[in-house]
């Protein structure tokens, strides 16, 4: 299985970025390829000179990319010619792409023949680059329907581009309202669709936080509304992180990408899981989730 991380996100990567990157034991990156910004606001194209700028820092580092060919959520579909013409001028030196934006998020969810139409179009630009589909925000069951929906109208890509996330709950527990019972069966049946299709699974977003959410109190009080605060820590974070990349290569998981190389700028006096997602804190130094991609990577070698 190949380890990269989610970085960058429509600012170039630098040398010194992309050395650290490969010194953390990474085998690529994953980054975006055609607009970026916040979720909601008004987003922002990502010129070429970036990206090439970035294709040279991570091929002098001997890093992969992954270009995702996105948009941010709640801002309109992604322009299937756009996308087209990106792909068509990123081709050289791509290790893949990715596709798609969550098309089933709750607050920006296009039909699946939407999804179908773009990444059919990328496919057909990509020629022997593998394209994986990014179709949901979650493995739950509801987006599994959608997944199965998108391959019923004629989805053609190379891998299904999951994001198992688990923002509140361990790893080896199912998500919260997925609708699955276990782990086991949750990842079963994105199993079953994959080879139903004849496509691989990667997993090009996901990580743990060491931070603080808050989540549905346990029992009769979460349904009455009622919240408590959850957090976990640095060491936790190297932990479910260690679980995780070995249970996806144990699943069949090709590639995986790892959210984030660093944590937010504001993340020394904001405790919200959404800044403390990093590989790397605020002072660039390394949390020890960096052991935990160092260990498996080793593990892969045989070591």
């Amino acid at each position: 299985m190949e380890i990269f991380v989610n970085a960058g996100f429509g600012d170039p990567i630098h040398r010194e970025m992309a050395e650290d990157i490969a010194a953390m034991g990474f085998d690529g990156v994953r980054t975006d390829a055609l607009f970026a910004g916040p979720h909601g606001q008004p987003p922002r194209l990502i010129f070429e000179d970036i990206l090439a700028d970035t294709y040279e820092a991570c091929a002098n580092a001997g890093l992969k990319l992954q270009w995702l060919i996105s948009r941010p959520l709640e801002t309109g579909p992604i322009p299937i010619g756009e996308a087209v013409d990106r792909i068509e001028n990123l081709r050289l030196g791509a290790h893949s792409f990715d596709v798609g934006m969550e098309f089933n998020h709750s607050k920006a969810r296009y039909s699946p023949g939407t999804a179908v139409a773009l990444i059919n179009a990328c496919k057909d630009v990509a020629g022997s680059i593998p394209v994986s589909a990014t179709l949901t925000n979650n493995m739950g069951r509801d987006a599994l329907t959608f997944a199965s929906q998108c391959f019923r109208e004629g989805l053609r890509c190379d891998a299904i581009g999951l994001h198992p996330y688990k923002t509140t709950v361990k790893p080896w527990e199912p998500a919260r309202g997925s609708g699955w019972s276990s782990r086991e069966e949750e990842w079963s049946a994105w199993q079953e669709l994959a080879a139903q299709y004849g496509v691989a699974l990667w997993a090009p977003e996901w990580g743990y936080h060491c931070g603080v959410s808050n989540v549905p109190a346990p029992g009769l009080w979460g349904k009455l509304g009622r919240r408590v605060k959850l957090s976990y820590t640095e060491d936790q974070q190297r932990e479910f992180t260690e679980f995780e990349l070995f249970d996806q290569r144990e699943r069949g998981v090709q590639m995986s990408g790892v959210f984030q190389y660093n944590d937010a700028a504001d993340s020394a006096t904001n405790p919200n899981h959404e800044a403390h997602y990093g590989m790397r804190r605020a002072d660039d130094s390394h949390k020890p989730v960096v052991d935990a991609i160092r260990l498996v990577q080793r593990k892969q070698r045989g070591e």
